[in-house]
């Protein structure tokens, strides 16, 4: 609608064919956020027993899609953690047999997560190598219908987070709808009371918000040094050293 182009993320636990149906028409992408690669994963991962469920929705959406001829690009995500790190290739396989169209690996977001009271730090390094190894088999499965995506450069060589920039400025390049009906100032900041923008109850009330002082405000209060992983690092990158610090001369192409 109006240019906007839509995503959709879900743990695709309950998925009705009436919203499936919604997903195919009207958006984009659509994403899986599966982070396993069996029922034992993802049980020990998700502390549900809903793997089969979950597999059996993404295969009904790939069907829809199919025949409705619609061009959602279909998305595996997988968060790299010690309880799934032998399961990667697993689940890429997996994925591809089912016909979606991408998968997604990248470490699990931990530090700066605002209940890190009760969450202990994850420690790779005694994994790093399985998850190397895993990733490259996956890697080979890559052809002309199916993509591997092993993300990496927003994290250090044990995956600890990186950040290579100074202020936040690209949170407002995407809205950011909620299923608790909020819209949250970031991705990477949702579930804290002070992020939120407004609620979409009224689709409309975001016009009310969108680009005024207050979330102008709350844009410039964000320190990156507090936040968790960031979604839009390479966007920051870009704004911040192009536009902001013009380290390309843009105005000499």
């Amino acid at each position: 609608y109006n240019d906007v182009k839509t995503g959709f993320i879900t743990n695709g636990i309950e998925f009705s064919e009436e919203q499936m149906k919604s997903v195919v028409d009207n958006c984009s992408w659509c994403g899986f956020s599966i982070d396993a690669g069996d029922k034992t994963s993802f049980k020990a991962v998700h502390q549900v027993d809903k793997f089969y469920q979950v597999i059996e929705n993404m295969a009904k959406l790939v069907e829809m899609k199919q025949e409705r001829k619609s061009n959602l690009e279909i998305t595996y995500k997988f968060l790299l953690h010690p309880l799934n790190a032998s399961t990667i290739f697993k689940a890429s396989k997996l994925a591809k047999d089912i016909g979606v169209d991408m998968f997604q690996a990248r470490p699990v977001c931990w530090d700066n997560l605002y209940d890190q009271t009760i969450r202990k730090p994850i420690d790779y390094k005694s994994f790093v190598d399985l998850i190397n190894v895993q990733m490259e088999q996956s890697s080979r499965l890559t052809d002309e219908n199916f993509k591997f995506y092993g993300i990496r450069h927003k994290f250090g060589e044990s995956f600890e987070r990186v950040i290579n920039f100074k202020k936040c400025r690209a949170t407002s390049i995407m809205a950011v709808y909620c299923a608790d009906g909020t819209i949250q100032l970031c991705h990477d900041l949702r579930g804290k009371k002070e992020w939120i923008l407004c609620r979409h109850d009224n689709p409309e009330d975001i016009l009310d918000v969108w680009g005024t002082k207050k979330h102008l405000d709350m844009i410039d209060s964000i320190k990156p040094e507090n936040c968790p992983r960031c979604t839009f690092q390479r966007y920051n990158e870009i704004i911040e050293n192009v536009i902001i610090e013009d380290k390309m001369y843009r105005d000499f192409p």
